[in-house]
């Protein structure tokens, strides 16, 4: 395979790889075009600087701007649902995302500040019958983003009820503090590539239950060095794509894609026999998440069969094409789209690090959700339902440093 010419970062303590890694810069701000901007969802503004009733696919971006701590949108953007499950409740969505700044900022022992962004995923409280949203329930999701030490990071979810914390490899480091031991666990590099890189690296993470409620968090050590998150691998790419289904497709985005794999080789450029990857895709104009893909290697179970009910969907269009050689030993074949077998596949072939030998797997999409299925509603301001107390005061004080 040919050799990659482009960056690659290794994070946490790994070994760092022979070719330039990518220059990070400090912290994030809400400048247009961070890596914040693909965070937080977008509003239209007036020449006042007023929120106007569009919404950021129908203005020019240079007439956009974040959303703002208590400020409310005109517009909520779904996913499509599903051929299978059109339902009066989700005929425009199975769910709703919202992706905003709490106005809370976590810290580290630097002293240095990271406001705390939420991706909120809204259902409504019954799958079938109740059709009310807006309310933080059981059933709706939210995760805790934040931009530290040089990277994008999930910190933390509160999901179905159940809070989550995704430690990094400094909750091993008892002089690492508050936000930062959750960090640089996702690939997504604070300084923002050029158009049409491709970078990554190895990762170290693992998630953990912290418990059923926000003072549940309190039982969970400053840091454990026993602990020993897993060594992953993530990549991204900087690319123009367009979304929505046939149809429904949208003007090209400026796109930042991850996919990740839960275990890499010793030199953190392949994955080591990972059989499933998701696929996040993010945009300036509506933040964290605009699409979402789940794909599944050739020797998982019944994959085959959940490629063509994904395909069969009609809820997404083409993946994104991520060809060529991604390192080394990792290199893809294009998307293609098999109308012959309704599925969306792509050959990815891995190379050994000792023998050198390559082998080849296909690797199916068999899940997909394109959240640019845009509608108009009265003003809504997302903090007044996701906020300081409705997450819980003890579960957001985990990323500060007391």
């Amino acid at each position: 395979m040919r050799n990659l010419i482009t960056g690659f970062i290794v994070a946490g303590p790994a070994l760092l790889l022979g070719w330039q890694p990518i220059a990070i810069a400090a912290p994030a701000s809400e400048a247009p075009g961070s890596l914040y901007d693909y965070f937080v969802m977008n509003v239209c503004v007036d020449k006042a600087g007023k929120i106007t009733d569009q919404n950021p696919l129908q203005c020019p971006i240079e007439q956009q701007r974040d959303l703002r701590p208590g400020e409310a949108v005109p517009y909520f953007h779904a996913d499509y649902p599903p051929i299978s499950d059109r339902h009066a409740c989700n005929a425009g969505g199975t769910n709703r995302r919202y992706a905003f700044p709490l106005g809370v900022n976590g810290g580290d022992q630097t002293g240095a500040q990271f406001p705390l962004i939420a991706g909120w995923d809204d259902y409504p409280p019954s799958a079938a019958t109740d059709c009310q949203w807006g309310t933080l329930d059981r059933r709706d999701s939210v995760s805790i983003l934040a931009i530290v030490g040089g990277y994008g990071a999930i910190l933390g979810d509160r999901t179905h009820g159940e809070y989550y914390v995704t430690l990094g490899s400094g909750y091993s480091d008892p002089s690492v503090k508050g936000a930062a031991r959750f960090a640089k666990s996702w690939a997504f590099p604070e300084t923002l590539p050029p158009l049409n890189a491709i970078g990554g690296g190895s990762f170290y993470k693992k998630t953990h239950l912290v418990g059923h409620s926000s003072s549940d968090a309190l039982t969970l050590a400053a840091s454990d060095p026993t602990i020993q998150p897993a060594k992953t691998i993530e990549w991204w790419k900087h690319l123009m794509f367009v979304y929505g289904p046939p149809g429904h497709q949208t003007k090209p985005l400026d796109t930042l894609v991850q996919f990740g794999y839960v275990r890499s080789n010793s030199l953190g450029d392949a994955p080591e026999e990972s059989k499933g990857s998701e696929h996040l895709y993010l945009t300036r104009e509506l933040g964290w998440v605009t699409r979402w893909e789940d794909w599944h290697r050739d020797d998982s179970k019944d994959v085959v069969a959940k490629a063509v009910k994904a395909y069969d969907n009609q809820n997404c269009g083409m993946p994104a094409d991520i060809a060529g050689d991604i390192s080394p030993h990792l290199h893809f074949g294009p998307v293609i789209d098999d109308t012959a077998q309704r599925v969306y596949r792509q050959d990815v072939t891995v190379k050994d690090v000792t023998t050198g030998a390559e082998t080849t797997h296909i690797w199916y999409m068999v899940g997909c959700h394109d959240y640019t299925n845009i509608h108009a509603q009265p003003p809504f301001t997302p903090t007044a339902s996701v906020n300081r107390q409705s997450l819980g005061t003890e579960f957001l004080s985990l990323f500060q440093v007391p």
